[in-house]
């Protein structure tokens, strides 16, 4: 039985010792897009900000535009049910712990954090691949949409 034990453990530790060679952890990744293989045309820059676009802002245009910005201002009403809290909007009773604002909150930082990543991104890119116009117009527009996610931000 210990003879048995000690060819088990004798396996293991061949297997673990082949196994650990720094060549064996540092494999590119097959799957994933890298700045080597992706971005390399205007078409999958334009996709990838495309998504600014999207449902990243999903959270404040849902309920917390028309709440915050349209109801404060008198131009509608909402209902006093549990999608707009009770109707606080209406009353001029919001608190800073309110669902809506909060939403509004997470979405925007959401969208100035996509934008950030992507912005960087793309000028590691053109660090590395030359200086491309798209990169250059996918830079500006990440930084435009930014931009707007902080400009609402102020306002909230």
């Amino acid at each position: 039985m210990k003879r048995y034990q000690f060819i088990y453990i004798m396996l293991g530790l061949g297997f673990m010792l082949t196994a650990c060679k720094k060549e064996f952890l540092n494999k590119p990744s097959e799957n994933n897009p890298t700045l080597d293989t992706y971005y390399n045309t205007a078409e999958e820059v334009y996709a990838a900000t495309g998504y600014l676009y999207n449902s990243v802002w999903y959270d404040y245009t849902d309920k917390s535009f028309h709440a915050i910005g349209e109801t404060v201002a008198g131009n509608m009403l909402t209902e006093t049910g549990p999608n707009y809290d009770g109707g606080s909007f209406n009353s001029f009773s919001v608190l800073s712990t309110d669902g809506l604002v909060a939403s509004a909150w997470r979405s925007l930082y959401k969208v100035a954090g996509t934008a950030t990543v992507l912005a960087s991104t793309f000028e590691q890119k053109k660090s590395t691949s030359g200086d491309k116009d798209y990169l250059n117009i996918a830079i500006a527009e990440s930084r435009f949409i930014r931009a707007v996610a902080y400009f609402y931000l102020t306002r909230i």
